[in-house]
């Protein structure tokens, strides 16, 4: 993929912090990757290799906390120019890209936490080290402009009635009366489920007159719960933003979260 090449080509120039900050991107594409969709090629991915091996998903994980651990040291050692100006996010600052590699270190642990408890330990450890504030924030970067705005508002304004809730997470959510329901979903429209949370069964085409994900804005800057208070009192983490650009901020609540979203 074009963000090896380019990890290459800017070590070869001994722009650490550069690839360091390519480093992140790779992590973070490969550990969401990994989150949704189990085993993966990685290892052997974009290789000689015509037919590459599906990596365990605890291995791509281990993986990708290496990753991180060589973007961390990449972007500390201050070798190299960064991207500047071309950085959107950060516009190459080291420190923030740092602290956003820590925060992805505690998000992965706390994928695989239920697995591994010490993990919860290491999450907390990381986010000491994470993203503190608002103007640390990883955010997706959208405008007004049709091809710009939200990826997920612009799936819902072409496709409207294209994509519904699942049978299986909506009646879990309420009949457990779990208050996340209404923040993941919208009440169904129409003459038949009309104010109700009502999930498509599995296999139906149909999506007319069920509860549907709620949208973002044109615009909106979606982000994802990383705190370390979050953290702690939930393991609930593998839940997307709506952005189509599963980004990362810090936030600090009052007391324990009815989720924690990653």
């Amino acid at each position: 993929m074009d963000i090896r090449n380019a990890i290459s080509a800017v070590e070869a120039d001994n722009r650490q912090v550069y690839a360091g900050i390519l480093k992140v991107y790779e992590a973070y594409r490969m550990g969401m990757l990994a989150s949704v969709f189990g085993d993966v090629s990685y290892s052997q991915a974009v290789d000689t290799f015509k037919t590459p091996v599906l990596d365990k998903q605890a291995d791509v994980y281990a993986a990708v906390q290496a990753k991180l651990d060589e973007a961390i040291t990449d972007l500390s050692s201050g070798n190299g120019a960064g991207p500047g100006a071309i950085d959107f996010a950060f516009g190459g600052t080291a420190a923030k890209w740092i602290a956003v590699a820590h925060t992805l270190k505690a998000r992965f642990y706390m994928h695989w936490a239920e697995v591994d408890p010490n993990n919860y330990a290491k999450a907390l450890t990381e986010t000491a080290s994470g993203i503190q504030a608002a103007s640390g924030d990883w955010v997706a970067k959208h405008s007004t402009t049709a091809t710009e705005t939200n990826l997920w508002y612009q799936f819902n304004v072409a496709r409207s009635g294209y994509i519904s809730s699942g049978e299986y997470l909506v009646s879990a959510l309420r009949d457990r009366a779990d208050p996340r329901l209404q923040a993941y979903y919208s009440p169904a429209t129409g003459t038949v489920y009309s104010g109700l949370y009502v999930g498509a069964p599995p296999g139906s085409r149909s999506s007319r007159h069920r509860a549907k994900p709620r949208a973002a804005c044109a615009s909106g800057r979606s982000r994802a719960s990383a705190s370390a208070r979050a953290l702690a009192w939930s393991a609930s983490v593998a839940s997307f933003s709506v952005s189509g650009e599963n980004m990362l901020r810090s936030e600090q609540p009052s007391a324990p979260p009815a989720h924690a979203s990653a």
